[in-house]
């Protein structure tokens, strides 16, 4: 995968570096903008995770949003993009992540407008993201031959980003959150998954 992202994108007439992550056990991942633009970013109780991702075989993992930030292509970009991409032999996976106040991850409404949430923009984001990448042929095909496909929405609530001593409060946190990750058969091939802080996503 890789490999055919610097082929297809080089055509667009720039040269594309991609840092590569293969890791074999558990990866935590951070998002820069979301961290970047939060009041508490220097917090020494807040580690900057929002997924942690386990596996048992080499999982190769990209920072998809950078690499097409790098392109500088505007088609590319339109309508967002999503944050990471990963991959082994047999499943291919596309990540959203944020960090978010929990009214903010659906529909609400702000200073008297009413604003898409989170999660739907999350959706839209790896719908786009993948639609995308099937536009180039080799990796439309490559797409294709992957077993598995999801999409995941990886999920920080703000509530729980730092470490409580408060167990009154960590149980209400643990009660706001979804129980199992949320999935939708996107109909494009990939399933759409929420994953929840401190959840991990069992590759």
């Amino acid at each position: 995968m890789k490999q055919l992202l610097l082929e297809e994108l080089s055509e667009l007439g720039r040269n594309i570096s991609i840092d590569e992550k293969i890791f074999n056990g558990q990866l935590e991942f951070s998002d820069w903008q979301s961290c970047g633009n939060c009041m508490n970013y220097f917090s020494r109780t807040c580690d900057h995770t929002i997924l942690k991702v386990n596996s048992k075989r080499d999982v190769h993992a990209l920072n998809l949003e950078r690499i097409i930030l790098d392109t500088k292509n505007e088609n590319l970009r339109k309508g967002g993009i999503c944050d990471l991409i990963m991959y082994d032999e047999d499943k291919l996976a596309l990540a959203e992540l944020t960090c978010s106040l929990p009214h903010y991850l659906e529909q609400h409404t702000t200073e008297g407008e009413q604003k898409e949430g989170k999660r739907p923009k999350a959706y839209s984001q790896l719908n786009n993201a993948i639609a995308r990448l099937r536009s180039f042929d080799k990796l439309d095909k490559a797409i294709a031959g992957y077993s598995q496909r999801e999409a995941i929405f990886a999920c920080r609530e703000k509530e729980t980003a730092f470490i409580q001593e408060d167990k009154g409060a960590k149980a209400m946190q643990s009660f706001r959150r979804s129980p199992q990750p949320k999935e939708t058969d996107m109909g494009n091939g990939f399933i759409f998954k929420r994953v929840d802080y401190p959840d991990v996503y069992e590759w």
